[in-house]
């Protein structure tokens, strides 16, 4: 099962990145476009918006967001992070940021549901990935990407009704270190 199509029931397989699939070169995207987007959008479907019209749950938007994205962090660290992650204060802020952004997208999904175009967020890789060295033969690599970060939410009420900033994409850069673990890899460090 391809991450970018995952319910709320996925399992940290589906987020996985088997060496064998995934030459260094192909990390970046793998990782922003594909596992990053996905993480994103997390638990925005049509199983959290179902819970959230039913009429006896009578929650808010956040409410239903919350566990939702938290479940979705740990799978997706289980999957992506090295063992003990927590300890290295940027992959613990990644985590913490990751979620906060998975909450306010489930929100807005769950806002505009029945809008033509449901809120989504995209991560991209942009651009060449440079300095890339290493190798899984070597058990480790590491390259540095940028990236963009954007909404659909010009296609949707967000922009007009809530966040008229929301449909300005940010941009970055990114140099991750990855370790080869049991023939997945897995990020070890982010600079950004």
């Amino acid at each position: 099962m391809s991450p970018s199509a995952v319910s709320t029931v996925a399992t940290a397989a589906s987020f996985e990145l088997p060496v064998d699939k995934y030459p260094v070169e192909s990390l970046a995207k793998a990782i922003l476009d594909d596992r990053w987007t996905a993480w994103e959008n997390y638990g925005a479907n049509q199983e959290t918006n179902e819970k959230y019209m039913d009429p006896n749950a009578n929650k808010k938007p956040a409410e239903i967001a919350q566990p939702i994205a938290e479940a979705g962090a740990e799978l997706v660290t289980k999957a992506l992070f090295v063992e003990g992650f927590e300890a290295n204060p940027r992959l613990s802020h990644m985590k913490i940021t990751e979620t906060k952004i998975n909450v306010a997208t489930i929100e807005r999904a769950l806002i505009t549901w029945e809008d033509s175009v449901p809120y989504k967020r995209t991560m991209a890789a942009t651009g060449e990935v440079r300095n890339v060295s290493g190798s899984a033969d070597e058990g480790h690599a590491e390259f540095t990407v940028s990236w963009t970060n954007s909404s659909n939410a010009s296609e949707n009420r967000i922009s007009t009704e809530y966040d008229k900033n929301d449909t300005i994409p940010v941009t970055g850069t990114y140099t991750f270190t990855m370790k080869v673990v049991d023939g997945n890899w897995k990020i070890a460090d982010i600079q950004y």
